[in-house]
């Protein structure tokens, strides 16, 4: 490898045969109002229509902000080294446009910023590549091998007849040991990127993704990964789970920009129905994340954002785990100069998620116990046995989210549950409403070797369930009174691991009384109900704190609680504003 970029190895590499077909967007797809740089020019203009480009994925670092001139021209010379060598590696690759964020958006111009922030997905993924700088701290590196020659070479021992030469490190290792990779802005932008021309300071690699297959090219003999893009930790863009928990790993130089950075994923899978991080649709689900347990990474309050978001906790997050519906009614405060919420309706064609459950009647039971248990006002009268026919007549009613939630909540009226004095609350700052019923428990320290996880007790004493409780929201050592909200309902085993070591497991059977013998019950349900190894039907929580003088509450952490201990609990319907 010499101490440059072999630029005629490179473009050969681009035209390969074996190289895969763009799959660029259609124009309509474009980005709207693109700028870019004329590297012939150093000059910033509007896109050119149908014009080719190359966008830059980099860690531009705590520099100062590049400033912009009303004719949109620059000094080359006075850029950081990683955009200066940009420019000419835009142009040695045959292109005349390239994207740059900093010269690219008005800096100056927030609603510029927000506008391309918002189209981050198409600006990426209709770029014709993405060049990708691996080296390096911030912008002040380079890229090796363009302007400045690379530091590293091949070594080779001679054995009489033989030589040995060391292999330049893999990708995965460069990936792995780059800034680019632990930054909160990159990760979105490789992960619409389609064709990736990764600069290390051990070469140049082209990466080639499509959609059941991907290619690797390198200017060096390397060890390279099958599958680049699982390296650089890319995925489906519809899987909005799995991005969210990898974003959540990185770092960012201002926390303010945790929505901003993510932005592009957010909209890419939900379109316009987000809110502060969740998609408004899903809400139910969505609102259950909780800080990740098993991490070596420090973890505190984002301040500046609402407790219930995600965005509110800086560090790593995990999923929630599977529920069978939502208890809670949402509501989104009125926008502009509007009066009415907006209810949060499931999405429209989404179907029930039972990866985990074969048959649809196990969920029907599940929802029609908390039914009948009283966590939803419902007209609605069930057969307290829910014999099968009683849970397939349920799934007929209820075939998918939306018509479940329309024949439980579509009964109420804005203005029945949420009072216009409620509404006016909930439209100063960051806060949404929910209308669900609440319950007060006992909370105290559990023997769990998990942190963070706390034992929830009924008022006599008695074992409920259990709540995870971040670090920096714990407020006592002893035991207190606490209270929830029920958010929606599960089923799931005795948490051994999460609650201690008690001498024997607690007879909370389900609160519907079963006999394995029954003949309409299926193998499945069996197993659910058998005393030794059950499941039990459960409730997600919302651990809350109300501030004394608004009333408006915060939220303080997530768990379970059996639903046999909570239809035990006094209950009562309300609507509450959380922030």
């Amino acid at each position: 490898m010499g101490q440059y970029v072999d630029w005629g190895k490179v473009r050969s590499l681009l035209n390969s045969s074996s190289v895969p077909a763009s799959g660029l967007s259609l124009e309509s797809e474009r980005p709207a109002g693109l700028k870019v740089i004329d590297v012939q020019q150093d000059r910033v203009v509007e896109a050119p229509v149908g014009c080719e480009y190359i966008a830059l994925s980099y860690v531009f670092g705590s520099l100062t902000t590049i400033a912009s001139t009303p004719s949109g021209s620059f000094n080359r010379y006075s850029l950081p080294a990683t955009i200066r060598d940009a420019l000419v590696a835009c142009y040695k690759l045959g292109f005349k446009y390239l994207w740059v964020d900093q010269l690219c958006i008005n800096q100056s111009d927030p609603v510029d910023q927000m506008h391309q922030i918002n189209q981050m997905s198409r600006i990426y993924g209709c770029a014709a590549y993405t060049v990708v700088a691996l080296a390096g701290e911030d912008s002040s590196h380079g890229l090796p091998g363009v302007t400045k020659a690379r530091s590293w070479s091949y070594k080779c021992i001679r054995i009489g007849n033989f030589g040995i030469t060391a292999l330049a490190p893999s990708l995965r290792f460069c990936v792995k040991n780059s800034k680019w990779y632990t930054r909160g802005w990159t990760f979105q932008e490789a992960m619409f990127s389609s064709r990736l021309i990764l600069f290390t300071s051990y070469g140049v690699h082209c990466a080639f993704r499509c959609k059941d297959d991907t290619h690797v090219l390198s200017e060096t003999e390397c060890h390279t990964p099958l599958n680049v893009f699982n390296v650089l930790g890319l995925l489906e863009k519809d899987d909005y789970w799995e991005a969210l928990e990898q974003y959540t790993t990185r770092d960012l130089t201002f926390p303010s920009d945790i929505l901003r950075a993510f932005t592009a994923v957010l909209r890419s899978i939900h379109g316009e129905n987000t809110y502060y991080g969740l998609p408004s649709r899903e809400i139910d689900n969505a609102i259950l994340w909780t800080p990740a347990k098993f991490t070596s990474a420090p973890t505190s309050r984002r301040h500046g954002f609402p407790t219930w978001s995600w965005a509110s906790h800086c560090g790593p997050i995990s999923r929630p785990k599977w529920s069978a519906a939502g208890l809670a009614l949402w509501a989104l405060p009125p926008r502009g100069l509007g009066t009415e919420v907006i209810f949060c309706t499931p999405r429209p064609g989404h179907q029930w998620d039972d990866w985990i459950y074969r048959r649809q009647q196990d969920r029907m039971r599940i929802i029609a116990s908390a039914l009948h248990t009283g966590c939803l006002q419902s007209k609605l009268h069930l057969d307290a046995h829910l014999a099968t026919p009683v849970c397939e007549q349920l799934y007929s009613r209820w075939p998918d989210p939306t018509a479940y939630w329309e024949d439980v909540f579509g009964q109420y009226r804005h203005d029945e549950i949420f009072s216009p004095a409620v509404v006016r609350i909930a439209s100063l700052g960051a806060r949404i409403l929910v209308y669900s019923q609440t319950a007060k428990f006992l909370v105290g320290p559990s023997t769990s070797p998990l942190r963070d996880t706390n034992c929830i007790c009924s008022k006599n004493g008695d074992l409920s369930g259990y709540v995870d409780i971040p670090h920096y929201e714990l407020h006592s050592s002893t035991s207190y009174i606490a209270e929830f909200i029920a958010i929606s309902v599960t089923e799931d085993s005795w948490p051994w691991d999460l609650v201690g070591n008690y001498s024997c497991e607690p007879e909370y059977k389900h609160y519907l009384a079963y006999t394995d013998g029954k003949t309409d019950v299926s193998k499945r349900m069996q197993k659910i109900l058998s005393p030794a190894w059950g499941l039990y039907y459960m409730l997600h929580v919302m651990l809350i704190r109300r501030d004394e003088q608004s009333n408006v509450a915060r939220r303080v952490g997530i768990g379970r609680i059996f639903l046999r201990k909570w239809a035990e609990a006094e209950r009562r319907f309300e609507a509450i504003v959380l922030e």
